[in-house]
């Protein structure tokens, strides 16, 4: 039995057309615009919190000493998080083919940058939708089949974890993916091996897909630095219980009420509530795309809004539209869950992480060898290290938003 192959198949041969490959969205959005800090090598990141830099006020006399609240200083820390990725290129496919200049393997080198990217969208996903990279929106069964609201983020062979309120979490590895009915197919094996039973995991205890080892430790989400923990985020970030401090809390607000018609007055509504308390930070919303072509119609429809201008990039469209304070970026990202809307500005997200996708090297190679019956496999590991930083008094969120308004 000869090396395994991957590649074999498709060189010497009449091939005239291209290789097919899918289209690779840019979801990145927040990513690639939020601001970087290389600096941070590990070890205790130290986020200084001044909560009452002001002091007491009162008329007619001087305020009694013991009335004079002091100024109340805390210091938050949070740590290192570790993004693992992996790529396997066989040696079979290296040695018969590199030479050649018109081989296939030229791919090689851009699947390495593909790969990135891929990585970015689902850094994105996860740090908008509360850690997750897509959520049920159907049953799961025992056929190993489960339908999600963002079938695009996934790859077939990709191993994942399906979880829901009430059940533990169950890892399987993509087997088919339907592009049209947004369902996945689960086995316990890369090849071979049976179908995962998803049947326990439902709707109804809000089933997700995550990431392998999402359960124990993934970058800090915005879902969870806006909102508390009964609303889908958290109750305490960066070791500290939000209530403690005003500088941790977003202005909440529920979206319960509002419906695909009313969608641009409700986003408004919120909008110039939020502002009443924080001005001055909320340059933009960010909404999933079935909310702006709602907002589009409505748009094409109404002289109540003055819009300046459109714009329409990667994985997301804008529109800029005069709000409370000014002009105000309507943002739609393809990676945004429908139940929450987020206001703010992307350069107040921070990714702190010296060397994001560095390459890990391995006796000053970039490939680890891993010797088999059937031919040696080179695989080469990316690692995004770091962690988001968010001051959450600088954003606000609207949550329960129903599916319908984007529909």
């Amino acid at each position: 039995m000869g090396a395994t192959q991957n590649f074999g198949a498709l060189l010497k041969r009449y091939t005239p057309e291209k290789v097919f490959e899918n289209t690779l969205m840019k979801l990145s959005y927040i990513y690639a615009n939020c601001d970087k800090d290389k600096s941070w090598a590990g070890g205790t990141y130290e986020i200084p919190l001044d909560e009452a830099g002001f002091s007491s006020s009162q008329y007619g006399s001087l305020a009694a000493a013991n009335d004079i609240a002091e100024g109340e200083v805390a210091l938050g820390t949070t740590t290192m998080k570790e993004l693992w990725n992996s790529l396997l290129i066989r040696e079979a496919d290296l040695y018969r083919h590199g030479d050649m200049e018109q081989s296939y393997l030229k791919i090689v080198p851009d699947r390495i940058d593909r790969f990135v990217e891929w990585i970015k969208n689902n850094v994105s996903a996860e740090f908008l939708a509360g850690g997750r990279l897509a959520k049920a929106t159907a049953n799961g069964d025992v056929s190993g089949n489960i339908t999600v609201d963002k079938v695009y983020l996934f790859q077939k062979g990709q191993k994942v974890t399906v979880d829901d309120a009430n059940s533990s979490p169950v890892s399987g590895y993509i087997r088919t993916i339907n592009i049209n009915t947004n369902v996945i197919t689960l086995y316990d094996a890369r090849t071979g091996g049976s179908a995962v039973d998803l049947s326990g995991y439902t709707t109804a205890q809000n089933a997700i897909v995550q990431v392998v080892g999402a359960a124990s430790e993934q970058f800090t989400s915005l879902m969870a630095y806006t909102l508390p923990a009964a609303n889908g985020g958290s109750d305490t970030i960066f070791g500290k219980t939000k209530t403690d401090y005003t500088v941790l809390q977003s202005l909440n607000d529920s979206g319960s009420g509002w419906t695909a018609s009313s969608v641009l007055d409700d986003l408004y509504g919120a909008m110039y509530k939020f502002s009443e308390k924080r001005s001055g930070v909320f340059k933009e919303a960010w909404i999933d795309f079935g909310k702006m072509k709602n907002i589009s119609n409505i748009l094409e429809n109404s002289r109540r809004y003055s819009v300046s201008d459109k714009k329409a990039g990667f994985g997301w469209a804008s529109v800029n539209i005069l709000g409370p304070e000014g002009e105000t970026k309507i943002v739609a990202l393809r990676e945004m869950p429908k139940e929450v809307v987020y206001f703010g500005d992307v350069k107040n997200i921070k990714f702190a992480g010296k060397e994001p996708f560095k390459r890990k090297m391995y006796d000053d190679k970039e490939y680890f060898m891993v010797r088999g019956s059937t031919g040696p496999e080179y695989i080469q590991d990316i690692a995004l290290r770091g962690e988001f930083i968010v001051q959450p008094a600088q954003f606000a969120a609207v949550h329960s938003i129903p599916d319908s308004v984007s529909a």
